[in-house]
Formats: structure tokens, C-alpha cells, sequence
């Protein structure tokens, strides 16, 4: 994959030279420079996300992976702020903070949803092995 694709891109039906570069993976956003601290960063944070929750099995999921990255970095970026001694305003960087951990939470959510590899034995599984181990 391109170093910098944030994701996999889901195959469309279209081909690959009308749909956009975004769309593609060739380009993390349209008309930003890939190689700025913010966007290595921003990248990182998707490519962790990603990493953390498997791969996304829709846009959407992407999607949400996406924002939930803009929105760390935007809370990282305050904090920086902050630390530095500049004004920042308390009521935006809750807002940010608040908005980044309930991005985070739907993440996390949506990864506890995904059925296991293996599924958990029912207590009659349990207790029909436990019987056989007694025997």
C-alpha cells in the first residue's frame, strides 16, 4: 500500500482514473500537503486506529476512523497549546476532548461488536466437556 494511503481503499465498479485521488488512496486529503508534521500525524493516528479496530469492512467505518483521527489531532494540537503557555479557550478544548473521546467510544464499540474468531462456548458446551473431563 502507498505510504500515504491512511486505509484501504474498498474496489469500485468505477475505474481508478475518474474516481478522485482521495478515493484512490493515493492522497489523504485533497489539496494538503502529505508531508507536514500535522498530516504524518494524522496519518499515524488512522493507520493506528486502523491497526486497533481491524480492517474496516465499510466507508463509513473509514470514515468514522478518519474523523475520530481529526479530532485527536485537533485535541493534541490545544494541548501543545496549552503547554506552551498560549490562551486557549477552556470551553473549545472540553468541546474537543469531549467530541475525540466519544469518537473513540463508538470506535471501541464497534470493535467489541465484531464477532470473535472463536465464539464463546454456551454453559451447556461447558458443562457437557466438564463432564467428559470428570469421567
Amino acid at each position: 500500500m502507498n505510504r500515504s494511503a491512511a486505509v484501504a481503499v474498498a474496489p469500485s465498479i468505477r475505474p481508478a482514473r475518474v474516481r478522485s485521488a482521495v478515493s484512490n488512496g493515493t492522497r489523504l486529503l485533497a489539496g494538503v500537503d502529505g508531508n507536514s508534521p500535522q498530516v504524518r500525524r494524522y496519518r499515524d493516528l488512522i493507520e493506528a486506529l486502523t491497526a486497533d479496530l481491524g480492517e474496516p469492512d465499510s466507508e463509513a467505518v473509514r470514515l468514522q476512523v478518519r474523523n475520530a483521527a481529526a479530532l485527536q489531532l485537533h485535541v493534541e494540537d490545544l494541548t501543545a497549546r496549552l503547554a506552551r503557555g498560549e490562551a486557549v479557550d477552556p470551553e473549545a478544548f472540553t468541546r474537543a476532548t469531549n467530541a475525540a473521546q466519544r469518537a473513540l467510544t463508538a470506535l471501541r464499540r464497534r470493535k467489541a461488536d465484531k464477532p470473535r474468531a472463536t465464539p464463546t462456548p454456551t454453559l451447556d458446551a461447558y458443562r457437557a466437556r466438564r463432564a467428559e473431563t470428570a469421567a
